[in-house]
């Protein structure tokens, strides 16, 4: 995130904390979040938090915080492309954005239908990765429409958050109890830009 801190949740005490970039240092970052569960930034430095158990959508603005929106839903990953905010609602099997505006969300629109979507990240052509629970593909769907099935069947499940560096994307899968592992897999394109880096 900004200035190489590294942003994490904790979701169990309903914030957000910033470790520094020598691992120095661990402070509360935003609080009094209950059950924040992922976060991006737009590009005017405002952190959009999506909250589990269909508890909303927050911002922060660097100094309070401002809740945008109740969303029913168990929201799991999101991810802020082209002035919008793109959020995976696993149990509804949808993934849906929303328009960014100077002080509000506007009505969320379906953009995918699956399953039960988990995680969501965008390459810097506009194409958006996402994956299924319970699925071991990687798949991606163009600014047209049109979807693609990648490393089909090559990957673990469940995978829970996406990131690009260079031009591999990274994918978590959390495992069960203490194993959890981190794949990586070359797409051949960065990623797109992330305002919160």
């Amino acid at each position: 995130g900004p200035d190489h801190y590294l942003y994490v949740c904790n979701q169990d005490d309903g914030k957000v904390v910033r470790i520094s970039p020598d691992g120095s240092t661990i402070e509360d970052y935003v609080t009094d979040v209950a059950s924040v569960i992922d976060f991006d930034w737009d590009q005017d430095g405002n952190m959009f938090l999506i909250r589990n158990h269909g508890e909303g959508i927050d911002r922060f603005d660097g100094a309070s915080v401002t809740h945008m929106m109740d969303y029913e839903g168990e929201m799991k990953s999101c991810r802020i492309y082209g002035g919008y905010l793109y959020v995976t609602v696993v149990w509804n099997g949808t993934i849906v954005r929303m328009p960014i505006t100077a002080g509000a969300l506007g009505e969320p629109e379906v953009v995918y239908e699956g399953d039960a979507p988990v995680g969501v990240e965008f390459d810097d052509e506009g194409t958006m990765y996402f994956t299924e629970s319970w699925e071991t593909s990687l798949y991606s769907m163009e600014q047209d429409g049109t979807e693609e099935v990648l490393f089909e069947g090559q990957l673990m499940t469940p995978m829970r958050y996406l990131t690009f560096h260079g031009k591999k994307i990274f994918i978590v899968y959390p495992g069960w109890g203490d194993v959890g592992e981190v794949m990586s897999a070359y797409i051949g394109v960065e990623q797109a830009p992330n305002y919160g880096l």
